[in-house]
């Protein structure tokens, strides 16, 4: 039996247990959170369970099954609040409190409107003892995409890039392959495993036709996210592995400006052609309204791959929660090399998007820097 010099360590130790169960359904449970629990009876762990995809039991479900003895008087301990809400699943906080579990230990309040502590007031009503906040700081890090999606009705966005040292991600001539190591390319693959969607413009979609699949062999379970393609007019041609669907859907965003001869024959070619209204002061397809679409279809986490413009839009927007900044070490040069981002920018430094948090990773000779902006930035 462990020793623990207090009840707070005793309860953060528990905690890291569920955190550890939460994380085995990452990049599987949208629109849901990554949820994780166990049980404990005389410091022993006699139950334990995660969320593994929407529409299947929540983790405290899980834990009460797996129990290796009866759960009456133990204590629970999950990342996140216990739902209060009927959905596809039953209310988990009176699944406990019909158990008569003792106590229950929340990481975090769930914000979604639907439970927002009524998971909470459902077991302090019932008598049964309750803590929130025990290692809130890693229950909402692995949850950040779940509390951008229930604030602002999005997809949690990162953006990625790829770059020399001198800010460009191609030369003069177009050529960009490859600035980064296959290590590099092969986290990003990893990092596509766990999205839901990704995105990328209609120029990258013409000039380098890539496949945007996830492209791990050595992965188990490896899904491809669903593809996006912002085409106002629909000029993209028709051929190439964006019109192959068998790995991953495929949808062509365009605006009013488009065809409609050129809708039929995208339809016709198997892919899937999002239409919506044009902003008359912007050329591009808004991007506002095409992640509340997102956010309807059930999206959660969405990695815009594009080019420098689409970057860009994305920035002068605001709509970057997270940036992953690969650097190879090489100097390209040029006046007219392609530049990292593009758009119209800021005019003024006090006007520009600031990480609140920046971590460094040295991938064999990339750096690779992650950036998280904090979302009351861009409401």
């Amino acid at each position: 039996m462990t020793a623990w010099n207090s009840p707070q360590e005793r309860d953060a130790y528990f905690m890291r247990k569920a955190l550890q169960e939460a994380v085995r359904g990452q990049g599987r449970t949208a629109p849901n959170p990554l949820v994780g629990c166990v049980l404990v009876k005389d410091d022993r762990i006699i139950g334990r369970g995660h969320h593994a995809c929407a529409g299947t039991p929540h983790a405290e479900a899980h834990a009460l099954a797996n129990a290796t003895e009866r759960v009456q008087g133990a204590e629970v301990f999950v990342t996140l609040e216990p739902c209060a809400h009927h959905g596809r699943t039953p209310p988990c906080a009176q699944a406990l409190r019909d158990h008569g579990v003792a106590r229950v230990v929340a990481g975090m309040i769930d914000p979604d409107p639907r439970v927002q502590g009524r998971g909470m007031q459902i077991l302090q009503d019932a008598g049964i003892e309750t803590t929130v906040g025990v290692l809130e700081d890693a229950c909402r890090q692995i949850n950040e995409a779940f509390i951008i999606r229930m604030r602002h009705h999005r997809p949690h966005v990162t953006l990625k890039l790829a770059g020399s040292l001198d800010g460009r991600i191609a030369t003069f001539t177009g050529d960009s392959q490859w600035l980064t190591c296959e290590a590099s390319r092969r986290r990003v693959h990893q990092t596509r495993n766990r999205v839901d969607a990704i995105l990328i413009g209609a120029g990258t979609a013409i000039a380098d036709q890539p496949n945007l699949t996830t492209r791990l062999p050595d992965l188990q379970n490896t899904r491809s996210p669903h593809r996006y393609i912002l085409d106002s007019t629909l000029r993209t041609p028709i051929e190439g592995p964006l019109f192959e669907t068998a790995l991953a859907h495929t949808t062509f965003v365009c605006t009013d400006a488009a065809p409609q001869e050129r809708q039929s024959a995208f339809e016709g070619a198997g892919v899937e052609v999002l239409r919506l209204p044009q902003d008359p002061d912007a050329p591009h397809v808004p991007l506002r309204p095409l992640l509340k679409e997102m956010y309807a279809r059930g999206h959660m986490e969405l990695m815009v791959e594009g080019g420098a413009q689409i970057a860009g839009a994305f920035l002068d927007a605001r709509l970057i929660d997270r940036l992953m900044l690969f650097v190879a070490p090489i100097l390209l040069g040029g006046k007219d090399a392609y530049p990292l981002v593009a758009g119209q920018g800021v005019a003024m430094v006090a006007d520009a998007l600031r990480a609140t948090d920046v971590r460094y990773e040295q991938i064999e000779k990339d750096l690779l820097i992650h950036a998280v902006f904090d979302d009351t930035f861009h409401a």
